[in-house]
Parts: C-alpha cells; structure tokens; sequence
C-alpha cells in the first residue's frame, strides 16, 4: 500500500529549497579574474577546437547525404523433426524441410546519380533480397550489379526513378595521401543505429591482416587502420576525411570482444576505385598477371644474391614461368623487382596487389635490379583468369604426389597466430592423403597447412600447386608445414621420377 509521507517531512524538504535559494546562498563563489594573457590563450585554444568542430560538422554533413543503410535476408532450408514426435530434438521420427529467413545489416553509400552504391562483399554475401534504407526511412530493393571477394567489395543498384530524387553521389578522395594522423570520420549504421558518425585519426597505412580470401586464394589487402570507432553494422559505409571525401570504406575490426577497441580497417579507395569501375562496367574483375614466383627482397637475400646496398626494398623473383609476359619481356630469376609503373615496390605483397591493379593488356614500365645493374622492362600484362584456366596440370602435379588440399578455413589460420609474422598468412591445407604415395611416406596428415617448399612462402593453393607443377623428379622437396596441433615441422618429400617426361 503507498503511503503520503507526513508533511512535516514535506516542509523541510520546501524549507530546504527555499534555503537554497536564498541570497546568501545563491551568490557565487568570489573568485579571482583570469590574467589577460591567459584569457586570450584560452579564447585562441578554443576558437581552434571550434574551427576543428565546424570542420566535423560539414564532413558529417556531406557525407550523411550519401549514406544508406543495407539490410540482406537468405533463405536457408533444414531438415526438422515433427516436435509432437521428437519435442528434445534427438532426431527421432521423420524429417521436414523447413526454410528459414536470416537477416544481416550493413550500410554503404551511393557512388552514381544512376543508382550505383558501393558496399562490402560479406554484407551481401549470398543474400535473396537486399533493401536499401534512406535517412527518411525510405526503402527500396537492389539488385546485386556485381562482387569481389578478393577485394571484398561489392556494387547494388536500385532504381534511381523510384528513389525520387535521394541519390546523392558520395565524393570520393584519393586515398594515396592519407598520412598517418590525419584526422578521419566513420560513417554507417553500428549496431542498428543508422547515421551514427564516429572520429578519429588514421593510425597506419598499408595493413596486411589475411582477412580477405575465397576459397581459392588469398584476397588483396592494404588497409587503412584507423581507431575511429568501427562495430557491426558499420561495413561497406565510408571513412572519410575532413571534407566530407572518401577515402576508404569500412571493412572489418581487430577485438577480442566483438565491439570496437579502436583497431579499424578500411579499404583505401586507391584499390576500390579500381574494382568498382570494373564492376560498373563489365559486372567482374579482371586483374594482371606477370608470370612470376617472388618473395620479399630482405637484408638477407640481398647477401645471399651478393647485393651490396641492403637498403633496397623490393621483390626478389624466385621463378620465372616460360612464356608468361615477365618471360617475353626479358626478365629472369634472381632479378629484384623495385618500381611498377613509377610506383616503388615495398615487398612481395605491394607488389602482387600493385599488378593486380594493371588492366589485361595495357603496358607496364617495370624496373628491377640484375646483379645491381639497373634494367627496365616493358611488360604486356596477363590476364590472371586465363592464367588460373591451367589448372588442369595442378590436378595432375596433385596426383602425382598423393595428398589433395585447399585454402585453410578460419579456424584452420587461428592456428597460426603463433608463428612468426611472415608465415601467418596464407598457406594451403591438406584435406586428403592417399594411403599409399610420396606425401603418404613424407608424414603428411590431413589438416597439415603447407606455408614454404625450400624457403619460398606458400600464399596460397595457386602457389603450392604452381610451386609442385615445376618441380622435376629427383628434387628434394623440404615442406614447412603448420600440423593440426598449431606445431611448426618440417616434412621431406622427395619427387617421384615418372614426373621426368
């Protein structure tokens, strides 16, 4: 039962008030003034954080006018038992399809007055239906245009007649002078809350993670690292900088919680604007190919090829395929790749992303170092899928020495976090072992992860099966390879003779 409270107590609560009230006790605290010196310190500092705080208010400004959110549903059937029969799902009795609608949420942003919206891969990823959400609540169905896994960037469109005016093309900057400490913002709906916009600084350039891939190969990275704060939710919307331009579009986070801990990644628009346009125009991607094994130029190669300067940073070629465009053009093993095109190689991965970037057929400018003379070649670049259509001579480099394999699943590279930092990436798991075959008597076991043959890095299945298709028989093959249990061992396979044909 609720009770009043007796009103002497009510009174001294209103004597109270009035007491606090009074004169004497509302008067100010007598305080002494500011020197001059320190007032006008303190107005110049504040007048700067509030120019910093307009330069928010119009990147946010400019940006949110682009910004959509993007929810994706699938439809996923299983099999069920009848409850009545099997009510603690044992299994028991016959079994029914029943479909199922999962829902994911993402956002992206529009790139063209026509319809265009850029977002990532994973957000709509093998979904039935994708709905584009405005900030006025207005939604209206996309249709997929086009997807890159390796990218992991994907293009919807919708129709721009029924979106009635709302299509505002996002600016997209140029991500190749984003420096470290640049101020940036994260755009997107985090956790359902649409037009949320985050800030912070850009912490790193050029991060490699091993987070993108199908299931074929290894993707293309180089992050922008930012600790803007990025959680679910937030993928295929923009990082932009302080004028409202893309310079990046938010892709995944590094946490042990699942929120934001301030380790956010973005695709650089650098890599993106290429995908996209290809995407806008043909639906796919198309990349080069150069036709080279390669691995990074370190201090230590630089001695063992007799190289003075140490100094130099590139990509040391390892292998050279016969009649690949890097063989018509002139170029060898042991030459040390270090300009594609003007732009200077950092390493072995700047430069597989950089030729992956060259459009089939155009003419690139490489330079390199041959015994430390200086060459320059040009270079018709490949096509990597017409590259990737050798296949068939993997399956048979495959048979021939008896184990089968793949790219490792997430949780197969989990494995590897304790390894040293150049072997964490990559790789290719062995998924079967003939009872009776080289890999057999090698100790090869299923679950095995390949990451070097003879010291040179296995990225990928296309590098360990490229790597097996070369080798000749006789050769003394020596497997860095991760087991099951995350141990790292070394297994000898010696390669049969009837590959000598």
């Amino acid at each position: 039962m609720l009770r009043s409270k007796p009103a002497a107590s009510a009174a001294a609560i209103i004597a109270g008030a009035a007491l606090a009230l009074s004169p004497a006790w509302a008067q100010p605290a007598p305080t002494s003034a500011p020197a001059p010196a320190e007032a006008a310190s303190a107005e110049a500092a504040i007048s700067v954080a509030e120019s910093l705080s307009a330069a928010f208010r119009h990147a946010s400004s400019v940006a949110l006018r682009s910004v959509v959110q993007i929810r994706s549903s699938q439809v996923v059937q299983r099999q069920v038992t009848d409850p009545r029969i099997d009510p603690f799902g044992m299994g028991i009795g016959p079994r029914r399809t029943q479909e199922l609608e999962r829902r994911g949420l993402g956002s992206g942003f529009v790139v063209s007055e026509d319809g265009y919206i850029i977002t990532n891969n994973h957000v709509i990823a093998d979904a039935t239906r994708l709905v584009v959400v405005f900030s006025d609540d207005f939604e209206i169905e996309a249709k997929l245009v086009g997807a890159d896994p390796l990218t992991d960037l994907a293009v919807i469109r919708i129709d721009p007649a029924e979106a009635s005016g709302r299509l505002v093309a996002a600016k997209i900057g140029d991500s190749n002078g984003v420096q470290v400490g640049d101020w940036v913002l994260a755009v997107g709906s985090p956790l359902e809350l649409d037009e949320t916009v985050t800030a912070g600084i850009i912490s790193a350039t050029g991060r490699r993670q091993g987070i993108i891939r199908d299931r074929r190969r290894q993707g293309y990275e180089s992050f922008l690292q930012t600790d803007a704060a990025i959680n679910p939710g937030n993928s295929g919307g923009p990082l932009v900088n302080l004028r409202g331009e893309v310079i990046g579009i938010n892709t995944a986070i590094k946490s042990t919680s699942g929120g934001s801990v301030g380790l956010g990644f973005a695709i650089p628009t650098a890599i993106a604007k290429n995908v996209v346009d290809q995407i806008i125009e043909t639906g796919q991607v198309q990349r080069g190919y150069l036709g080279v094994q390669i691995g990074t130029f370190t201090p230590d190669a630089a001695a063992l090829l007799g190289h003075t300067d140490t100094t130099v940073r590139g990509a040391v070629v390892t292998f050279v395929e016969p009649g690949s465009p890097a063989d018509e053009a002139g170029m060898e093993a042991n030459d040390v790749i270090t300009e594609i095109n003007g732009v200077a190689v950092r390493d072995a991965d700047d430069l597989r992303l950089q030729i992956a970037g060259v459009r089939p057929g155009q003419t690139t400018v490489v330079k390199a170092l041959r015994h430390e003379e200086r060459m320059t070649f040009e270079v018709r670049v490949g096509d990597q899928r017409a590259a990737d259509a050798g296949a068939p001579a993997l399956q048979e480099a495959l048979r021939t020495f008896g184990f089968a394999y793949a790219a490792p699943e997430a949780e197969a590279l989990a494995r590897l976090r304790g390894l040293p930092a150049h072997l964490r990436r990559g790789g290719a798991a062995v998924t079967r072992v003939e009872d009776e075959g080289p890999a057999a008597d090698a100790g090869f076991e299923v679950g095995d992860i390949v990451l070097a043959i003879n010291n040179l890095r296995v990225d990928s299945p296309e590098t360990l099966g490229s790597l097996l298709a070369r080798a000749r028989g006789g050769m003394r093959l020596e497997f860095t390879v991760a087991t099951g249990d995350g141990v790292l061992q070394t297994k000898v396979l010696r390669v049969p003779d009837r590959r000598n044909r």
